[in-house]
Protein backbone atom coordinates (compact mmCIF):
# COMPACT_ATOMS: atom_id res chain seq x y z
CA UNK A 1 0.00 0.00 0.00
CA UNK A 2 2.89 2.34 0.65
CA UNK A 3 5.06 3.62 -2.19
CA UNK A 4 7.51 1.16 -3.66
CA UNK A 5 9.34 0.77 -6.93
CA UNK A 6 12.91 0.25 -8.05
CA UNK A 7 16.29 1.74 -7.21
CA UNK A 8 19.20 1.63 -9.61
CA UNK A 9 22.62 1.47 -7.95
CA UNK A 10 25.43 1.17 -10.46
CA UNK A 11 24.50 -1.35 -13.12
CA UNK A 12 22.05 -3.20 -10.85
CA UNK A 13 18.37 -2.33 -10.45
CA UNK A 14 16.76 -3.42 -7.18
CA UNK A 15 13.04 -3.91 -6.57
CA UNK A 16 11.87 -2.03 -3.49
CA UNK A 17 8.94 -3.36 -1.52
CA UNK A 18 7.50 -2.08 1.73
CA UNK A 19 5.77 -3.98 4.46
CA UNK A 20 3.74 -1.18 5.96
CA UNK A 21 0.13 -1.75 4.94
CA UNK A 22 -2.32 -0.57 7.61
CA UNK A 23 -4.28 -3.22 9.46
CA UNK A 24 -7.60 -1.35 9.32
CA UNK A 25 -9.50 0.86 6.90
CA UNK A 26 -9.21 3.77 9.37
CA UNK A 27 -5.44 3.26 9.34
CA UNK A 28 -5.38 4.26 5.69
CA UNK A 29 -6.17 7.83 6.79
CA UNK A 30 -2.77 7.96 8.53
CA UNK A 31 -0.72 7.29 5.42
CA UNK A 32 1.69 10.15 4.71
CA UNK A 33 1.07 11.75 1.31
CA UNK A 34 4.00 14.19 1.22
CA UNK A 35 6.52 16.00 3.36
CA UNK A 36 7.45 19.62 2.64
CA UNK A 37 9.67 21.82 4.80
CA UNK A 38 9.56 19.23 7.56
CA UNK A 39 5.73 19.18 7.69
CA UNK A 40 4.03 15.88 6.79
CA UNK A 41 0.64 15.87 5.09
CA UNK A 42 -1.46 12.79 5.79
CA UNK A 43 -4.19 11.30 3.61
CA UNK A 44 -6.81 12.25 6.23
CA UNK A 45 -5.98 15.92 5.60
CA UNK A 46 -6.85 15.76 1.90
CA UNK A 47 -9.41 12.95 1.80
CA UNK A 48 -11.41 10.62 4.01
CA UNK A 49 -11.02 6.87 3.57
CA UNK A 50 -13.95 4.74 4.66
CA UNK A 51 -15.49 1.40 3.84
CA UNK A 52 -18.83 2.13 2.19
CA UNK A 53 -20.70 3.38 -0.82
CA UNK A 54 -21.29 6.84 -2.20
CA UNK A 55 -24.63 8.35 -1.09
CA UNK A 56 -27.66 7.56 -3.23
CA UNK A 57 -28.56 10.59 -5.33
CA UNK A 58 -31.49 9.31 -7.40
CA UNK A 59 -34.34 6.81 -7.45
CA UNK A 60 -35.74 4.97 -10.48
CA UNK A 61 -39.43 4.16 -10.64
CA UNK A 62 -41.51 2.42 -13.25
CA UNK A 63 -45.30 2.41 -12.86
CA UNK A 64 -44.82 3.71 -9.31
CA UNK A 65 -42.52 0.85 -8.25
CA UNK A 66 -38.81 1.07 -7.61
CA UNK A 67 -36.68 -0.25 -10.39
CA UNK A 68 -33.15 -0.42 -11.67
CA UNK A 69 -31.73 1.89 -14.31
CA UNK A 70 -28.99 0.54 -16.53
CA UNK A 71 -27.47 3.25 -18.69
CA UNK A 72 -26.10 2.08 -22.03
CA UNK A 73 -24.00 4.62 -23.86
CA UNK A 74 -22.89 4.00 -27.43
CA UNK A 75 -19.36 5.17 -27.83
CA UNK A 76 -18.23 5.93 -31.35
CA UNK A 77 -19.74 4.72 -34.57
CA UNK A 78 -19.04 1.00 -34.21
CA UNK A 79 -20.25 -1.81 -32.03
CA UNK A 80 -17.97 -4.33 -30.33
CA UNK A 81 -19.05 -6.93 -32.89
CA UNK A 82 -18.09 -4.58 -35.74
CA UNK A 83 -14.67 -3.97 -34.22
CA UNK A 84 -14.08 -7.70 -33.71
CA UNK A 85 -15.23 -8.56 -37.21
CA UNK A 86 -13.05 -5.82 -38.74
CA UNK A 87 -10.02 -6.99 -36.73
CA UNK A 88 -10.67 -10.57 -37.82
CA UNK A 89 -10.89 -9.58 -41.49
CA UNK A 90 -7.78 -7.38 -41.26
CA UNK A 91 -5.79 -10.16 -39.60
CA UNK A 92 -6.87 -12.68 -42.25
CA UNK A 93 -6.09 -10.15 -45.01
CA UNK A 94 -2.58 -9.65 -43.59
CA UNK A 95 -2.07 -13.44 -43.41
CA UNK A 96 -3.27 -13.82 -47.00
CA UNK A 97 -0.96 -11.03 -48.23
CA UNK A 98 2.00 -12.71 -46.51
CA UNK A 99 1.06 -16.13 -47.91
CA UNK A 100 0.72 -14.65 -51.41
CA UNK A 101 4.13 -12.98 -51.19
CA UNK A 102 5.70 -16.18 -49.86
CA UNK A 103 4.07 -18.19 -52.70
CA UNK A 104 5.35 -15.74 -55.32
CA UNK A 105 8.79 -15.96 -53.72
CA UNK A 106 8.73 -19.75 -53.93
CA UNK A 107 8.69 -20.24 -50.14
CA UNK A 108 5.08 -21.47 -49.71
CA UNK A 109 2.97 -23.83 -51.77
CA UNK A 110 -0.13 -22.82 -53.72
CA UNK A 111 -2.23 -24.80 -51.21
CA UNK A 112 -0.99 -22.64 -48.31
CA UNK A 113 -1.90 -19.46 -50.20
CA UNK A 114 -5.36 -20.79 -51.06
CA UNK A 115 -5.91 -21.86 -47.44
CA UNK A 116 -5.10 -18.31 -46.27
CA UNK A 117 -7.52 -16.96 -48.88
CA UNK A 118 -10.23 -19.35 -47.68
CA UNK A 119 -9.82 -18.06 -44.09
CA UNK A 120 -10.02 -14.46 -45.38
CA UNK A 121 -13.22 -15.15 -47.33
CA UNK A 122 -14.75 -16.95 -44.35
CA UNK A 123 -14.01 -13.98 -42.07
CA UNK A 124 -15.42 -11.54 -44.63
CA UNK A 125 -18.58 -13.62 -44.95
CA UNK A 126 -18.96 -13.69 -41.17
CA UNK A 127 -18.54 -9.89 -40.97
CA UNK A 128 -21.29 -9.43 -43.57
CA UNK A 129 -23.56 -11.83 -41.67
CA UNK A 130 -23.05 -9.83 -38.46
CA UNK A 131 -23.96 -6.61 -40.28
CA UNK A 132 -27.04 -8.28 -41.74
CA UNK A 133 -28.16 -9.47 -38.31
CA UNK A 134 -27.64 -5.98 -36.88
CA UNK A 135 -29.71 -4.47 -39.69
CA UNK A 136 -32.49 -7.03 -39.21
CA UNK A 137 -32.53 -6.31 -35.47
CA UNK A 138 -32.73 -2.56 -36.13
CA UNK A 139 -35.71 -3.12 -38.46
CA UNK A 140 -37.51 -5.28 -35.88
CA UNK A 141 -36.86 -2.69 -33.16
CA UNK A 142 -38.10 0.06 -35.48
CA UNK A 143 -41.30 -1.86 -36.17
CA UNK A 144 -41.84 -2.42 -32.46
CA UNK A 145 -41.29 1.26 -31.70
CA UNK A 146 -43.77 2.28 -34.37
CA UNK A 147 -46.46 -0.02 -33.00
CA UNK A 148 -46.03 1.44 -29.50
CA UNK A 149 -45.96 5.06 -30.70
CA UNK A 150 -48.49 4.99 -33.53
CA UNK A 151 -51.58 5.32 -31.26
CA UNK A 152 -50.08 8.51 -29.81
CA UNK A 153 -48.60 9.99 -33.01
CA UNK A 154 -51.03 8.68 -35.60
CA UNK A 155 -50.37 6.94 -38.90
CA UNK A 156 -48.30 9.90 -40.17
CA UNK A 157 -45.44 8.50 -38.06
CA UNK A 158 -45.19 5.40 -40.28
CA UNK A 159 -41.55 5.02 -41.34
CA UNK A 160 -41.10 4.60 -45.08
CA UNK A 161 -38.29 3.47 -47.36
CA UNK A 162 -38.57 4.11 -51.11
CA UNK A 163 -42.31 4.66 -50.72
CA UNK A 164 -42.87 1.36 -48.89
CA UNK A 165 -44.29 1.20 -45.36
CA UNK A 166 -41.70 -0.47 -43.08
CA UNK A 167 -44.21 -1.16 -40.33
CA UNK A 168 -46.53 -3.41 -42.31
Amino acid sequence: MLPSGTAKIGATEYVLATNGSPGTIAGLNNIPVMTRNGATTYLSEVAHVRDGFSPQTNVVRQNGERGVLVSVIKNGGSSTLDIQADASVKSAQDAFDIATARYRGGVDTYLEMITAQQVLLSNQRQAVQIQGQQFATAVVLGKGSRRRLEPELGPAFAPRLNGRDLGA
